[in-house]
Parts: structure tokens; sequence; C-alpha cells
């Protein structure tokens, strides 16, 4: 009934343990790695479960760990939970500055708090860059991926100007800037990360740093979504499409044999996609398009490539 051996459960009954001893043992019995008791005792003392230590696991075992933070909550005089979190952030910002995270004297640094605290003044925003390090953590190439579009999809004139984004952050401040859902969907980063469609930021050229409206492309040039503050368009847009059909002109004449292989896969799942939301009968909710059909306003925003 417990899931547990009969040796292990003498360790239960012999520590009193309760539910959290159990689910150690159970861990302990699933990774095949023994921990003493008395370890798994301060765990559970302290209201530490297997799954908090998910982001060092891989690199240092559970005993390692219990030291380590024990070390540090006596260094700092804070608590395990304080430890953790700052352990934790600290991982996740020195991963987003490209420092080398399995290696021992970045993970098991001696000063946790004072190199936590120097990571966030090097971070223009922490919040950003803690959240842009759990995406990667989950789609991995996205950085790599939007460097890659600079020179085959960036183009300009004198009234508009088309820009990749250098990385996760200028996706997610472009959301955060028209206040739209671009930074907040795991759909994005997927499409991203398959190559199936990409994010490009629509500049005037005048106003080249200033959020104006935000493109999802597929690999050919084909503009699935344009859309500015809260998702809206405006009447501005019917200008700005006759810049990005010369745009599409340009960037024909860039595109390698992967990228219109990587059209056609595009253009099968957006038409898979468009398919199921219209059997579905997906509606808007809320904003301007309310009780509208999904599919419709997406069909409406497409413009292929030619």
């Amino acid at each position: 009934m417990l899931k547990i051996n009969t040796q292990e459960l003498k360790r239960l009954r012999k520590n009193q343990g309760g539910a959290r001893f159990l689910d150690w043992l159970k861990y302990e019995n699933a990774t095949g790695k023994a921990i003493p008791d008395h370890v798994i005792n301060w765990y559970c003392t302290e209201k530490i479960e297997a799954s908090y230590l998910q982001f060092i696991r891989g690199r240092m075992s559970i005993v390692q760990i219990y030291n380590y933070l024990r070390w540090q909550m006596e260094r700092y005089g804070k608590n395990s939970r304080e430890i953790l979190t700052t352990w934790s952030d600290y991982l996740s910002m020195a991963k987003r500055l490209q420092m080398d995270t399995d290696d021992s004297i970045i993970y098991r640094v001696n000063k946790l708090v004072q190199r936590h605290d120097e990571l966030v003044e090097r971070c223009a925003r922490k919040d950003l860059a803690l959240e842009a390090g759990k995406i990667l953590e989950q789609y991995p190439h996205v950085d790599e991926i939007c460097e890659s579009l600079i020179e085959k999809y960036e183009y300009a004139n004198e009234d508009y100007t088309i820009v990749a984004p250098r990385r996760i952050e200028d996706i997610m401040m472009e959301g955060e800037n028209l206040h739209h859902c671009l930074g907040s969907s795991d759909r994005y980063w997927e499409r991203i990360e398959r190559r199936e469609a990409y994010i490009l930021f629509l500049r005037r050229t005048a106003e080249v740093q200033k959020s104006y409206y935000t493109l999802e492309i597929e690999p050919d040039g084909t503009v699935r979504q344009k859309r500015t503050m809260y998702d809206r368009q405006e009447a501005d847009i019917e200008d700005a499409s006759k810049f990005l059909k010369k745009w599409q002109k340009v960037i024909a004449v860039r595109l390698t044999d992967a990228d219109r292989k990587l059209a056609e896969e595009s253009r099968v799942l957006r038409d898979l996609e468009f398919a199921q939301l219209r059997d579905n009968k997906v509606v808007i909710r809320y904003g301007d398009l309310r009780g509208r059909l999904l599919v419709d306003v997406l069909t409406a925003d497409l413009m292929e490539a030619a």
C-alpha cells in the first residue's frame, strides 16, 4: 500500500516518519541512490520536497545539496527556503548570462548571496532574466534562432523597419510594451523552437526603438499575424502592409532551400490549426474582436508570400 519494501518500512517506523519521510523513501527507491536517515529527517523538518531541488539535481547529490544548504544558511543567517530561492534565481540568471552552470565553481558558488546580488545588477531586469532563463530551459534554441533571423529578415526603408529580436527578453518586452500575449504564451516559443514561425518587430524608421506592430511570420515571409496595442490593428496597418509586401519580395531572394522546406511544413501545420479552430468553433472572448471566430480573424490577417 505504501509502495515501499520491508526495509524502508522499518526505517519509516524507526524515524516516526510521516508523509514527507515516505515521499523521500520513494524518491530514494526511484533513483537508486541511498540517502541517510538524518538527511531525510532534515529535509522533512525544513519541509523541503525532492521536487524543490529539480534545478540543481544531476549536478549534486541529495547529500551534497543538504550540506551546501546548511553551510549557506549558517553563513548568511537565512532559512532554507530563502537559500533555495536565492540559489535557484542565481543559477537561472547565470544561465541567462551564458555562464557555464555545469561548472562546480558556478553552481556551487562559495558566496551565494553576494554572487546572486551581483548578477541582479548585471541583469537590467531581474524578473525578465529569471523568466527568460526558465523559457530557455524548455526551449533551448530560441536565442540562437533569433540571432539567425537578423541577416535574412531585417529590412528598412525611409518609413518602416523590420527588426529581429536578439534574445528572449526582447520578445517579452515587446509583449509588455504592446500589452498583448506574445511573451506569455508558450505556443510562440514552441513555434520558434521548431522553426515553424518567427517573431519580428515592425517599427517606424523614425522611431525604430519604439514598439509599433508585432509580426508572426513563417520562414518564407508569410505574415501570420500583425498586431499592435492590445492585439489590435489600426487604420495605419493598410499603409504598413504595402511595405510588408515589398519586404516579402526583398527577402525572397535571401531564402535557402532549407527555408522553403520549413515554410512548406509551416503551411501544413497552419492549415491543420485553422481547420481545427474552425471545427471547434473557437470564439474570441475578450477585446475588440470579442464574439468573432478566431479562425476568421487569423485568416483575414494572413499575408501569403508570393
